[in-house]
């Protein structure tokens, strides 16, 4: 199941699968580093994290 969010959610989305994912594989954020970086200081998605 968060494999197909990281694929096809949306980017507020994605950063909760990376962080649900972390306490199976801790070197998951650490491959997805790209990813929260991008949405994490992406100024357009930071109402989508109040909303959430």
């Amino acid at each position: 199941m968060l494999d197909g969010i990281l694929r096809d959610g949306e980017p507020v989305m994605k950063v909760a699968a990376v962080i649900a994912w972390a306490p199976f594989d801790p070197q998951e954020p650490v491959r997805r580093i790209d990813l929260l970086v991008e949405t994490l200081s992406d100024l357009a998605v930071r109402p989508r994290f109040e909303e959430i």
